[in-house]
């Protein structure tokens, strides 16, 4: 019975993608960032910033124009978020903290004070009033009054997870995946809320969320969810051509909104016009999608081969994906994250190489050697074990030739 439904969803997913081309878009890459993979994007006084894991990005012109800042963090870490609230920009590292600029980008002072040790790992920032929470990978959420300039406080009362996936906030509350739990704070609440959007109360990992119409969307491990403006009622809008898969970034441009969907270590994006009742696919491409949102009538989409636009209100061909031709190297993040005991780590290699991955634990010492071994051009998938291991931060990391690449991940038993 499971082969033969697989060849069904295999054939219905051919039928669907040759028979899509009417609803695609073009991209359009930006030629100065076309080499490295673009982790965020966040529109600032009228213009686009964007980081990579090493530079900062700036639009001129509505976009039509970017620039490399020359002034950016003095920091040994890797850049993860950037984001815009009351006039300043903040940047969240991979393991140093939170650096921010009051002159959209000219000059960047740290803003670390009353972060400890494990609070470094920057997952995601929400602005919320005059308070500016952030959710870290170790050590939950934290939240600073901006008004007072006062440091840095925790804020997680209530929670029984300390790994983030995800912060939002609206106009009533907070939301923060931390684990694979979705939890929500009012502002007059003392502790956070435990809320679940299957009505069995499973697990789930959250990846964004963001308001539309009457209800608030949630991109998941399951594809998407809508839930009412309180949050507490929620039933699943997912996108039937791809069932129960990754939606990784939402993004609203008017009345329509976007979906970003992880599968295969591709994207594809999708669209609804009537809040999730039904969704037709606007592009599919061969890269990883970290980032999207909407500006001057084009969706930018931060992805691992650069940053990318399309115009929302020109529609032309899709490619049909017959093969999947890779052209560059890539680490992607582990699934799931944070994982007890065992989690998926997917990576590519454009030619043939001898590869290594390693992990190891946060002082730098080695736990574990996943792979050392020539391997050809593709697309490749390890699991890692963690039983003999403690929970805690770890580091996985890969040599192939001249290219090395590391990440974060999370084991929580």
């Amino acid at each position: 019975m499971y082969r033969d439904n697989k060849n069904i969803l295999i054939i219905g997913l051919i039928l669907f993608l040759t028979n899509a081309s009417h609803f695609s878009q073009s991209w359009v890459q930006i030629q100065m960032i076309d080499s490295v993979e673009v982790y965020s994007i966040t529109e600032h006084k009228g213009e686009l910033f964007a980081v990579s894991s090493s530079d900062i990005f700036k639009s001129m012109a509505s976009g039509s124009v970017w620039l490399k800042l020359q002034t950016k963090p003095n920091v040994n870490s890797y850049y993860y978020t950037i984001f815009s609230y009351k006039n300043t920009l903040y940047i969240g590292t991979f393991d140093r903290g939170i650096y921010r600029s009051t002159n959209s980008g000219d000059s960047w002072d740290e803003f670390n004070n009353g972060l400890s040790s494990d609070a470094l790992g920057i997952v995601e920032f929400a602005g919320k009033g005059d308070s500016l929470y952030v959710a870290t990978d170790a050590s939950g959420i934290h939240v600073n009054n901006l008004e007072n300039q006062v440091s840095w406080k925790t804020f997680n009362t209530g929670l029984y997870q300390v790994g983030s996936n995800a912060i939002y906030s609206t106009e009533n509350y907070l939301l923060a995946n931390l684990g694979l739990y979705l939890f929500k704070r009012n502002d007059k609440d003392v502790e956070w809320q435990n809320i679940f959007v299957d009505y069995n109360q499973s697990q789930r990992q959250f990846y964004d969320f963001i308001e539309h119409g009457e209800y608030i969307f949630a991109g998941t491990d399951n594809g998407v969810y809508r839930g009412s403006l309180d949050a507490m009622h929620w039933e699943n809008k997912d996108i039937l051509a791809f069932p129960t898969r990754d939606i990784s970034v939402l993004a609203v441009y008017n009345n329509r909104l976007f979906a970003g969907l992880l599968f295969g270590g591709q994207h594809w994006i999708f669209s609804s016009d009537n809040y999730g009742e039904s969704w037709e696919i606007h592009s599919h491409e061969f890269s990883y999608l970290y980032d999207m949102t909407v500006h001057y009538k084009k969706l930018w989409a931060a992805r691992s081969d650069g940053l990318w636009y399309f115009d929302i209100n020109i529609p032309t061909g899709i490619k049909e994906p017959n093969s999947i031709i890779i052209n560059k190297f890539s680490l992607n993040q582990n699934y799931p994250n944070p994982f007890n005991p065992t989690t998926k780590i997917k990576f590519s290699i454009p030619s043939d190489n001898n590869v290594e991955i390693k992990v190891f634990n946060v002082l730098g010492k080695e736990v574990a050697a996943l792979l050392n071994e020539y391997r050809q051009a593709g697309n490749y998938e390890l699991e890692f074990d963690a039983s003999n291991l403690a929970s805690g931060t770890y580091i996985y990391r890969i040599i192939c030739g001249d290219y090395t690449e590391k990440k974060k991940m999370i084991l929580l038993k």
